[in-house]
């Protein structure tokens, strides 16, 4: 994963489309102006951190403690392809997905790999079928599995929705009210049998699981075809 969990300070609306600024269609026509792009969400169950100042005073590495606990995500974003072929879209796709209540980004045009693409519905190909799917993002961060609609009129996956597993990176805690930003922020350690706290594991991921959901978006496919713009949203890009 890159740029992860980048904070923002910003609070705009959602909605605008914005030149891509990594791969995309680089505002050349695709063959035949066509392009894939797919909104996509993520409902994830994973852990969030706690804190607090043990002495009460500034935030000195033995005075600041934080701990794991349940927590969730709600990411949503896009997967966009620049093209329409079907073994294209299967291998050569990017996502990108943030928090929009956080303003926070999780995946900036990441790897998105389908592993299993199959129609399987249905006795006649020239009919919209059921389809078998698997995707990865990234390395395999994460791997989601459902269940998909092939529309036969279009020649492509409509929408389809499942579940997943993998990891997010190590959750942070970080208190406002201290009196030195710099030092009151700290990634919960984890208990590792006989090994005692383990910090340097801590920082690599946490678990996540939930539901995922995509679904084609006509408008956002047309404007990236044709323009190479993608649809962030609008304080995406002012970290840059």
């Amino acid at each position: 994963m890159n740029k992860l969990m980048i904070a923002a300070t910003l609070a705009l609306t959602m909605g605008a489309y914005v030149n891509a600024q990594q791969g995309g269609c680089e505002y050349e026509p695709t063959p035949k102006n066509c392009a894939l792009v797919y909104n996509f969400a993520l409902n994830a169950k994973t852990t969030a951190a706690k804190g607090k100042n043990v002495k009460g005073g500034f935030c000195e590495y033995d005075e600041f403690l934080c701990w794991r606990v349940k927590g969730k995500q709600n990411l949503k974003g896009f997967v966009a392809y620049c093209g329409c072929d079907c073994d294209g879209v299967q291998s050569d796709a990017i996502i990108s997905l943030w928090n929009q209540k956080a303003k926070t980004i999780w995946f900036l045009e990441d790897a998105f790999t389908f592993n299993t693409f199959w129609r399987i519905g249905g006795p006649s190909l020239s009919k919209s079928t059921l389809m078998e799917l698997e995707w990865v993002i990234g390395e395999g961060q994460l791997v989601g599995q459902g269940y998909g609609t092939w529309n036969a009129n279009a020649g492509r996956l409509q929408k389809a929705n499942g579940v997943f597993i993998g990891y997010f990176p190590a959750p942070e805690f970080a208190n406002k009210k201290a009196k030195e930003d710099d030092d009151c922020w700290c990634v919960p350690g984890v208990w590792i049998c006989d090994e005692g706290w383990g910090y340097d594991e801590a920082v690599e991921a946490t678990i996540a699981f939930g539901n995922w959901n995509m679904t084609y978006n006509a408008n956002a496919s047309v404007r990236f075809a044709n323009y190479g713009e993608l649809p962030y949203p609008n304080w995406f890009w002012n970290f840059w």
